[in-house]
């Protein structure tokens, strides 16, 4: 069981992404490069473990067999996705003290360790639907919570962006509260991309841009608020 209270040394982290971590800044808006970027900046040694996730096989899967089995869902969240991907992982994950997972709940859930994973996520399965996922099958449904379960058990730790998240997490999968933490995303801004704020003069106009899809769900009116006050 890992405690992040009794890990105070510098670390060897193995970091799992789809997408070069240290290059691209536009994967999940920006999370993972940000993340990977705060765990340096905290003096852990960071390394990108690669998967495969264009193969043929899985693009087959996604476009056709899972719609077979499922009917409209996801195949991120399923568990033959998991096994597909996992299965082109060929680091070794024993060299690592943890293995971070931002996002990509399949892997989560199917990779074999001794190594601690911790995994970092923004929801919950039954969070999304209806909220994020809407018009899904039963069946793909429960495939995506089958799923989940075996990741929130095969996570040494699981961490939340929210206690909205958290909460659902220790109630759908009983997720013991030591092993449920919250750490918010953050803006995904470089520090080089701030360094000007504090010289900012409180009488200076400042223009600010919002983006977000969805203005009620991305809390556009809060941003609102924020701005004003």
């Amino acid at each position: 069981m890992l405690d992040l209270k009794e890990r105070k040394n510098i670390m060897n982290i193995g970091y799992i992404s789809p997408t070069n971590p240290f290059v691209d800044k536009k994967r999940w808006s920006g999370t993972n490069y940000s993340t990977r970027e705060a765990l340096e900046l905290a003096g852990h040694t960071v390394e990108w473990i690669k998967y495969d996730n264009t193969n043929l096989f899985l693009k087959i899967y996604n476009r056709i067999i899972y719609k077979l089995i499922y009917g409209n869902g996801t195949p991120t969240y399923s568990r033959l996705s998991s096994w597909l991907k996992v299965k082109t992982i060929h680091e070794n994950l024993e060299k690592y003290d943890v293995i971070f997972i931002p996002g990509q709940i399949d892997l989560v859930a199917g990779l074999k360790t001794k190594t601690p994973i911790i995994y970092y996520g923004d929801g919950t399965v039954p969070l999304m639907v209806d909220y994020y996922w809407f018009n899904f099958t039963k069946r793909a449904i429960n495939e995506a919570k089958e799923l989940e379960l075996k990741a929130a058990r095969n996570a040494s730790i699981n961490i939340y962006a929210s206690n909205w998240a958290r909460n659902s997490g220790i109630k759908e999968y009983k997720i013991h509260s030591s092993k449920a933490k919250v750490i918010p995303f953050g803006a995904n801004l470089s520090y080089a991309d701030t360094d000007n704020i504090s010289n900012i003069d409180k009488n200076d106009r400042i223009n600010i841009i919002f983006s977000g899809v969805d203005w009620k769900r991305k809390g556009g009116e809060l941003a609102v608020n924020a701005c004003e006050n």
